[in-house]
């Protein structure tokens, strides 16, 4: 007997607040060790890297395409083949799954919060972050039907159009900023 929609939505979530908090923790953890460093060449790397990572993730948002796609097919079809096995759910188990598997797809706001939870330099911190962006994801993500509507594709477009240019704007914000503070224009705290 196939299972209702409603009784894979449960698993689904709960697959999905697992995977963010771990990534969410082992980001923080990862900033911790990168930003935190006193080899300035590595603070100055992640610093950079975080900075291109928000400019690419605003494009991307920009061309309504991934990450992934933006760089090309670099290893895009074992990536199709592991997201079309993720996607063809067949029960309570496999919903779960899905949860879990769903930190591999490409997702623009997937991959500015866990920047941001890198930024935090802790794993309580990047852990939190992640649970605030899986939390506020719930009510999208459980009514789908509601915002697939008539009439959303206007307005859709408009707000992908203005979070790409936040985006853009935050990692080159970070990249001057650093920058600035490199060459000594601003202190470093």
């Amino acid at each position: 007997m196939a299972q209702s929609k409603q009784g894979r939505i449960l698993p689904y979530h709960f697959g999905r607040l697992i995977s963010y908090v771990v990534l969410g923790a082992l980001s923080g953890l990862l900033g911790e060790k990168i930003l935190s460093s006193e080899l300035g060449w590595l603070r100055l790397l992640g610093f950079s890297l975080m900075s291109l990572l928000l400019i690419l993730s605003g494009i991307a948002q920009w061309k309504s395409t991934s990450l992934l796609d933006l760089f090309g097919s670099l290893g895009s079809q074992r990536y199709h083949r592991l997201r079309a096995r993720i996607l063809n759910p067949v029960g309570t188990s496999s919903a779960f799954m899905i949860g879990l598997l769903t930190i591999l797809l490409p997702c623009g706001w997937l991959y500015s919060f866990t920047l941001a939870a890198a930024a935090t330099k802790s794993a309580d911190g990047g852990g939190l972050i992640m649970f605030l962006f899986w939390l506020a994801g719930l009510p999208a993500l459980s009514s789908m039907q509601l915002i697939l509507r008539k009439g959303m594709g206007r307005s859709s477009k408009s707000l992908h159009r203005i979070s790409a240019l936040v985006l853009i704007a935050a990692g080159l914000y970070a990249l001057t900023a650093h920058a600035l503070i490199g060459m000594g224009f601003l202190g470093s705290h």
